[in-house]
């Protein structure tokens, strides 16, 4: 079983926006022949977008408008006249700087604005339609982001600059910054408050991910938000200090760090807390992350956990026995997942629910009792080899399961 990817980052937006159709088949014959446009006069024109930068930081919105005639009256160009449908584009950013043009369809077409054609050059800018496609199905539009000014691949995110201590960042629309990457090569690294008079907010996913020289990292009080997979699989990290700030923390953020041995956040902190150095949320309700680096073969995790967190003893190779307390009523996804040295493991009555991938991986493991009924037992290996089915079979249920061999699959029998 390969080791799942919790998360997916993706650097396109699509977005999907209804249309209403009433009035668009059903258009009147103009004198040349073809249909009028059937939009009720002065109807406000439906639109979809996409926002995105350039190489320079400028902001673009291209904008898709529906042809009524609230949408002629804005535009500077001919009335077009003669398709059901008729979208306007749009790409301006800088002041007296815009481009207008038109493309057409009819129902049911499938419309594409062609890459590296020049639709409309204006004081200077050429647009290109760059990858946008504009697919026409009984009045829905989809529509995928992308475009292109002066050559240049438009962006979701302005451009990322680096500072000179190797720190990546970006500048969200409030002025804060989000450091998405690390270039330097220092191992005790100290998350800057502020770049430039602007304050670091936040850390993106996978900023940090499989950097194998990071040894410490502190968290400032300025963060707000650590990013899923932010620091997965950072080999050589052996602690992490949270500060009073942070509100979210996304799944993943410290899997597979297999030296670390220490979360710890600031006791001021009204969302996170740490004890031992393991990673809880404040009321000790969810665990979150218990670091793969720690040398103890044994853990109980504490009566006030309601739920374990995805992927929260994900790679802890040393762990051999876990006692999961009675409070405890779901197990997340990948929770234990290549915990190699579990054994033998006990679900009390308190646990109606396990994930995907939960145990898969657990190469060592050999009994698993069900003290209660599982009423999600998620169908992506749960556990190694055949316990899920034998579990909901008729013969199933609670008890006690073994297997006499080890590794991915086995044969697993109720005792």
């Amino acid at each position: 079983m390969k080791k799942k990817n919790l998360w997916t980052g993706i650097l396109a937006v699509t977005l999907v926006f209804a249309m209403t159709v009433a009035g668009c088949d059903d258009g009147t014959a103009s004198g040349n022949g073809k249909k009028n446009n059937g939009n009720e006069k002065g109807k406000e024109p439906q639109k979809v977008e996409f926002t995105g930068y350039d190489a320079d930081g400028n902001l673009y919105t291209l904008t898709l408008t529906e042809n009524t005639d609230a949408a002629r009256a804005a535009v500077t160009t001919t009335t077009y006249l003669g398709y059901n449908y008729v979208l306007i584009y749009k790409i301006e950013g800088m002041p007296d700087r815009i481009s207008e043009g038109i493309v057409s369809a009819v129902n049911n077409d499938t419309l594409e604005l062609k890459p590296n054609v020049d639709y409309a050059p204006v004081f200077g800018i050429t647009v290109s339609a760059g990858d946008i496609t504009i697919t026409m199905i009984v009045g829905v539009i989809t529509f995928k982001g992308g475009g292109t000014v002066n050559g240049g691949a438009l962006t979701k995110e302005k451009p990322i600059v680096s500072d000179p201590s190797g720190f990546r960042y970006t500048e969200e629309k409030d002025g804060t910054l989000t450091i998405v990457g690390y270039t330097g090569d220092a191992n005790s690294l100290k998350i800057p408050a502020e770049i430039d008079g602007k304050s670091v907010t936040s850390i993106r996913q996978e900023a940090f991910r499989n950097n194998k020289n990071i040894t410490i990292v502190t968290i400032p009080d300025s963060v707000t938000s650590i990013g899923y997979n932010a620091f997965d699989s950072c080999t050589s990290l052996t602690s992490v200090t949270i500060g009073n700030s942070v509100t979210s923390i996304g799944l993943g953020a410290f899997a597979y760090c297999k030296s670390l041995t220490a979360i710890n956040v600031d006791s001021g902190n009204a969302n996170y807390s740490s004890e031992q150095g393991v990673l809880y949320n404040k009321n000790k309700t969810l665990l979150h992350t218990y670091p793969a680096g720690k040398t103890g073969t044994a853990f109980a995790i504490p009566n006030s956990v309601t739920s374990i967190g995805g992927g929260a003893f994900s790679g802890c190779t040393s762990l051999a026995s876990v006692t999961i307390g009675n409070g405890v009523t779901s197990i997340g996804e990948n929770a234990f997942y290549y915990c190699t040295s579990l054994a033998s493991v006990t679900i009390p009555a308190s646990v109606t629910s396990i994930d995907e991938l939960a145990f898969s991986g657990c190469t060592s493991l050999t009994s698993v009792t069900f003290q209660g009924t599982i009423t999600y037992f998620s169908h992506s290996y749960p556990f190694p080899g055949d316990l899920r089915s034998k579990y909901l079979a008729g013969s199933g249920g609670i008890g006690t399961y073994s297997r006499p061999n080890t590794g991915e699959g086995g044969v697993w029998t109720k005792q």
